[in-house]
């Protein structure tokens, strides 16, 4: 066995194993030797995106590309890289390309939906989806991401069946519970109980929850299981038992998850109740008495979520993009960004307030809302929290917003108090900006 092909051997066990930086360090040294080995060039594409190093992985498949120009699995790794970034339209004209000359490598078809998903084409990317499913019928993936566009176009009772395929998604961690009573099939209660559970995060709990006391009149004893941080806030809803993470659950007869229940009462957006379903407590003490000094309307803002979605890279702003609108005349704002960093709220101006200290739970955080004037938010748990509540909330939306936000549309079928903002472009901001800026500006002028 020559060395080089003994180094090709070695590299490929190091990436087998996932020690990717070693088979990275490894398969450099094989191309400084041989460096027209477009195989090499692909694997080594393979281990930097893995290692999240996306430049790099892209470099190494036009390289490959470079020398073996109809190898489809490449182009596909560079849309799929391309898409890492971002650059959606560069990711869509890679990833047609691999589908020219691999007809039925159904990857491509599932990434290129999800490029157009992205930039807000969501009917072309059902299309995608559509083909992937010919190609492999059943894979769960392309199922729930036609599921979200069907989702995001209005054909909700098409989408729900689609949306239940999260459960087979290995990465999601959507995970059915493994509970030994069987699952709801749309029966009266009769007085049994069924236990809701929660398997996704903060805002979709909220959102969903609104179905909760909807089974208490059909004869079930509902019990709700929730993270802590929402269970004195889901308290609130009529005829429901809030129970925690991690507490003993009471004896049930039935379950069923949380974000099915609108595809098994057949919601669409024409019938969807939009009013308020959440109540708070006024706040009381130091905070109120904090809030009366500031002058004119008392604004809440949030600018980003959890890191841990996966779409909060492409959905999440900034305390400096917000400092844009901060300093209108006449306003107050307030931050409930529990999570703000020091330097993120000395950006936003000397006229905010922080509430994050008064924040323990989403409970703490209602009380706040209702106090307050409008909520100007990203696509977060605070904006569901603020439009469940019935306040007036404005939301920033990335170019491919989430399913639930709909298309095209300024208003919420989930929200009567709501107003959307979306970007025109994948990562435009700044035009976002200035639209709240110039509303906010003719919201405090006086008629």
């Amino acid at each position: 066995m020559s060395p080089v092909i003994e180094k090709i051997k070695q590299a490929a066990q190091l990436h087998q194993a996932g020690r990717l930086q070693e088979a990275v360090d490894l398969y450099q040294e094989i191309l400084r030797a041989e460096p027209r080995d477009w195989e090499v060039q692909y694997n080594m594409g393979n281990a930097l995106r893995l290692l999240g190093k996306f430049g790099e992985a892209m470099q190494a498949y036009i390289l490959a590309i470079r020398h073996r120009p109809h190898f489809a699995q490449a182009h596909n790794d560079l849309g799929v890289a391309l898409a890492e970034i971002g650059r959606w339209q560069d990711a869509a004209d890679a990833l047609r390309r691999a589908i020219i000359l691999m007809p039925d490598l159904t990857g491509a078809y599932n990434a290129l939906g999800i490029a157009f998903k992205e930039q807000g084409r969501a009917a072309e990317a059902i299309g995608c989806f559509d083909r992937a499913l010919t190609c492999h019928p059943g894979q769960p993936d392309a199922h729930f991401a036609r599921g979200e566009c069907e989702l995001q176009t209005g054909d909700w009772l098409s989408g729900w069946k689609d949306y239940r395929y999260r459960f087979g998604i290995r990465y999601l961690n959507f995970t059915p519970r493994p509970y030994k009573q069987p699952m709801w099939r749309g029966e009266a209660g009769q007085g049994r109980t069924l236990l809701l559970w929660a398997e996704q995060g903060f805002g979709d709990c909220i959102q969903f929850c609104r179905f909760a006391p909807v089974l208490a009149q059909h004869g079930w004893r509902v019990v709700l299981e929730v993270p802590a941080e929402l269970k004195r806030l889901v308290s609130r809803l009529p005829d429901v038992i809030a129970v925690a993470y991690g507490e003993t659950l009471p004896p049930f007869d039935a379950h069923f998850p949380l974000l099915d229940l609108p595809g098994a009462f057949g919601v669409t957006p024409d019938n969807l109740p939009s009013g308020p379903y959440l109540a708070a407590d006024p706040l009381a003490g130091s905070w109120r008495e904090r809030l009366d000094r500031l002058p004119g309307a008392k604004i809440g803002i949030v600018w980003r979520g959890r890191t841990t979605n996966i779409r909060e890279r492409w959905r999440g702003a900034s305390a400096e993009l917000f400092s844009r609108f901060t300093s209108t005349p006449g306003l107050s704002f307030v931050s409930l960004q529990r999570d703000a960093r020091p330097e993120e709220l000395s950006r936003l101006g000397v006229n905010v307030l922080d509430a994050s200290p008064g924040l323990t739970d989403f409970f703490d955080t209602a009380a706040m809302i209702a106090s307050l004037d409008l909520v100007i938010s990203t696509d977060t748990a605070v904006c569901h929290l603020a439009g469940a509540l019935g306040v007036p909330t404005w939301v920033l939306l990335d170019a491919g917003a989430d399913w639930r936000w709909l298309q095209e549309r300024s208003d919420s079928p989930w929200y009567a108090s709501m107003r959307l903002f979306r970007q025109k472009r994948s990562g435009d901001w700044d035009a976002v900006a200035e639209a709240v800026k110039q509303a906010l500006g003719e919201a405090a002028t006086p008629a």
